[in-house]
This record gives C-alpha cells, sequence and structure tokens, in this order.
C-alpha cells in the first residue's frame, strides 16, 4: 500500500444511471465506521464520535496475481483490483486503525474484511521543528526565487539532511568584537536571514546541518545551521538557492534520507545490537560453508580411493 490520499470534496460529474465515485467512497467510510463501532469495543464513545465526524485517509494498492515466472513485473490484475485501507489517527489512542477491503477503482463493491490496529511509529520533534521553520522562511523569504511548483515541493515534501561545511562566515561575539559597518553591509548581501544571531561556532558537540531540497535546473533550497547532531539548538544560520557544485563541495555526510527524515536517528546502543546481529548471523553462515565444503571434499576423496 504505497499511495494514500485525504477524502476531500471533489467535483463528480455522475453519468446517466450511475452513482459517482463519491457516493460509493461515502458508502465504503461508513461501512467501515460501522466495522470499528463493532470491533473495536476499547474504543470510548468520544473516540468513536471522532471516527464518526472526522474524514479518513484512503491507503490503496494493487493487487499482484501469481504468475509463472513468480516476480512481480508483470503480475498486476489485469482487472484494476485494489487493496483499500481507511484508516483513522483516534486521539488517545497509541494506534491507527485501518479498515482492509478489496475494491475495484470505482469502490463501488468494497467490504470491510479485517481491522487493522497499526503502531504509531514515533516522530522526531527536533526534525520536526526544524522543518516548519525552513518551510516559513521558504515562504516568507525564498518565494520570489523559486517557481510556485518549488515552493510547493518545499511545502509538503521532505529535506535530505546533511552534515556540511558551507560558509557561515567568521563567528563573532557582539560586545567584544563590534562588526565594522563596512562588514555589516557585506553581511546584508549574503545569504544569512536573521542577523540578530550570532554566527554560530563548529564544535565537537555542535555540528553543522542543512536541510536540503532538490530543485529544477541542478539547483537546491539550501537550510543550514548549527545544532547537536539530534539537532536540538539548531536555528537557520544561512538560507539560500544553490548550484548542485557548490552543494556537492559543502556536503560531508548524508544524515537522513528524506523517506527517514521524520524518524528519529538510531542510538548508538541500536547500531551496535545491528552490528552484532549481523556479526553473528556472519559468523554461523560461514561455519556452515566451512562445514558443507568439509562434507564435500570428504565426498570426493571416497569417490577417488574407490
Amino acid at each position: 500500500m504505497n499511495k494514500y490520499h485525504l477524502l476531500l470534496p471533489a467535483a463528480i460529474v455522475a453519468l446517466s444511471g450511475c452513482y459517482s465515485n463519491l457516493h460509493y467512497q461515502e458508502q465504503a467510510v461508513e461501512s467501515a465506521r460501522k466495522y470499528i463501532f463493532e470491533n473495536a469495543r476499547e474504543l470510548t464513545p468520544e473516540q468513536y464520535a471522532f471516527v464518526k465526524m472526522t474524514p479518513p485517509v484512503f491507503f490503496t494498492g494493487r493487487i499482484l496475481n501469481r504468475n509463472g515466472s513468480s516476480v512481480a513485473e508483470g503480475s498486476v490484475a489485469s482487472g484494476g483490483r485494489l487493496q483499500v485501507c481507511i484508516a483513522w489517527r483516534i486521539p488517545e489512542q497509541k494506534k491507527d486503525y485501518l479498515v482492509f477491503g478489496v475494491t475495484d477503482a470505482a469502490m463501488n463493491n468494497w467490504y470491510p474484511a479485517r481491522l487493522i490496529r497499526r503502531p504509531i511509529a514515533a516522530l522526531d520533534s527536533q526534525a520536526f521543528a526544524a522543518l516548519a521553520a525552513a518551510r516559513r522562511y521558504a515562504l516568507t523569504s525564498l518565494n520570489e526565487q523559486m517557481s510556485a511548483a518549488e515552493l510547493n515541493r518545499i511545502r509538503f515534501s521532505y529535506p535530505e539532511l546533511i552534515r556540511s561545511k558551507f560558509d557561515l562566515g567568521t563567528p563573532v561575539v557582539p560586545e567584544k568584537n563590534p562588526v565594522p559597518a563596512a562588514k555589516e553591509e557585506e553581511e546584508e548581501k549574503s545569504p544569512r536571514p536573521w542577523k540578530k544571531y550570532p554566527l554560530p561556532t563548529v564544535s565537537d558537540e555542535n555540528v553543522q546541518l542543512s536541510l536540503l531540497w532538490k530543485l529544477e535546473n541542478d539547483r537546491y533550497a539550501v537550510f543550514c545551521g548549527v545544532g547537536k547532531t539530534d539537532m536540538s539548538d539548531w536555528q537557520i544560520s544561512m538560507a539560500g538557492i544553490f548550484g548542485e557544485d557548490e552543494v556537492k563541495k559543502a556536503r560531508l555526510e548524508i544524515i537522513k534520507t528524506p523517506e527517514k527524515y521524520l524518524f528519529p536517528l538510531e542510538t548508538k546502543s541500536e547500531l551496535q545490537k545491528e552490528k552484532t546481529k549481523n556479526t553473528a548471523e556472519s559468523s554461523v553462515s560461514a561455519k556452515e560453508n566451512s562445514a558443507d565444503n568439509t562434507v564435500k571434499k570428504a565426498d570426493s576423496t571416497a569417490k577417488g580411493e574407490k
């Protein structure tokens, strides 16, 4: 189920003698609500009222038929059958509620078959705050440098998070080293967004982290700041539109891909556990291969003696 859409009002043209797709969707949603009421008795009246009054999210995916080659290519059902989950995220519940069913594209014969309670994955609050700050800045200060489509890309997609080495200038402490007027004029022309913040210093604890969105014509929207690896204390120190070559020079390490941007980073203990698991599996595999080779060698020797 790799696609989803919100159930939003839409202009639907009803053909003569046929119901509109919207009508069938509403029928399916009411069936899903009834199914939750009958099978999720742990919900409070208030929570069920939320399901009753709130539009759901639709998760859809094609159904794959078995085929002679046992591969996904060419196995999509020719009849256009879909698996559809009608889902709600209910307040005070730690799981999403998804009602599963199978239907055609018009959803005129969708029936609930199963209730799935899916645990809600924890989100990275620091990354979410950085994302919101970058989107606000893009809409207010970079809107003239991007097309509407590029702005929407920033608004509705997630960035790549990297450790970077963009030139932020020389860190200064205003109280001890006042910035000369000429320096101020030079900084006004730079892509630094907020002059009220002193330039941050990179150290063992604080690293330079940048949010990147790939735009058209080999351009990137860059939002760069300094903070801890988990993005705590991070704030925008420099933002602008950069060419691909500039971004390549400044890129040191990929911290998160867009698909995993909102999820917390794995801790060292989790990474070590995974590494230990992989090492153990490799060791077992090596022993099995060694035993197999020993048996084969013995068989070959026995055959040679005969």
